[in-house]
């Protein structure tokens, strides 16, 4: 059941970055998806940045400041090449 959950989350979140960045989707559509990219990346970070604050193990709390971190670093690395593209 895990498995299928995690696929399916999967396509989404591919659905979302990749739909943001087409040039083939209508732009309303691909600002649905960078909105939606947004509140789903927005909220990761924000699970681990709170973690990293209120984290009882010292290790505990720098890998989930490191996870955090690289995930600001993805977005803004997506957000740099999409526009780039233009």
């Amino acid at each position: 059941m895990g498995v299928i959950i995690e696929l399916i989350g999967e396509l989404v979140l591919e659905f979302i970055v990749e739909g943001s960045m087409s040039k083939e989707i209508p732009k309303p559509l691909r600002i649905l998806c960078m909105i939606l990219m947004g509140v789903v990346y927005g909220g990761l970070i924000t699970f681990f940045i709170i973690g990293s604050i209120n984290g009882e193990n010292k290790g505990f709390r720098i890998l989930c400041g490191g996870v955090a971190l690289l995930l600001i670093v993805c977005l803004v690395g997506i957000y740099i090449r999409n526009k780039k593209k233009k």
